[in-house]
């Protein structure tokens, strides 16, 4: 007989666990995962490059929580509803285009306007933040997100999507940190 070793017996159960979490808490679920990912990428990309800010890491991880967790786990249900759970790619192209056209621009202008909000730098700040940098923000979305969105519609389940999202947005934040 072979003996299983325990870790693969804990994480099956941390799986199945995270399963039940992700069907009856989805958007809460993401809410945290996001939030937590995001302020920890921050505070990473912050330490990297000239020292943490902790009031842009609590906004950063703030604005994950309600933006990229929440709000997105409902949109991705919003997409589920009208186009359905299918893998087909006219129904990925779809889903992938609708969200580049819908959601994005709402998310990206939520942080462009969030952020220096957040932070206290007030309105005419955020307006300049969201002026200068929406149209080179879409674009990083659709150079990196789109892409990613083409796989995930095709091969991640739904209650896994925030997470890897939120994975990606992570280490796409601690790139953005090493910039500023």
């Amino acid at each position: 007989m072979v003996r299983v070793p325990s870790w693969s017996v804990a994480s099956r159960k941390l799986a199945a666990q995270y399963g039940v979490l992700a069907r009856d808490h989805f958007a809460p679920l993401a809410a945290v995962q996001s939030g937590i990912l995001r302020g920890g990428a921050d505070v990473a990309g912050q330490m990297m490059q000239h020292g943490l800010r902790s009031d842009h890491a609590f906004a950063m991880a703030l604005m994950g929580g309600v933006v990229s967790g929440w709000g997105n786990a409902k949109w991705l249900q919003v997409l589920e509803g009208r186009y359905g759970e299918g893998t087909t790619s006219d129904v990925v192209l779809r889903k992938t285009v609708t969200d580049y056209l819908c959601w994005a621009p709402l998310a990206n202008s939520a942080y462009l306007i969030g952020l220096p909000l957040l932070t206290g730098q007030g309105m005419d700040v955020a307006v300049e933040t969201w002026h200068t940098g929406f149209l080179s923000v879409m674009l990083l979305e659709l150079s990196i997100f789109a892409p990613y969105n083409l796989l995930a519609f095709n091969q991640i389940p739904q209650s896994l999507r925030p997470l890897s999202s939120a994975v990606l947005a992570a280490v796409f934040t601690i790139g953005l940190g090493m910039l500023a």
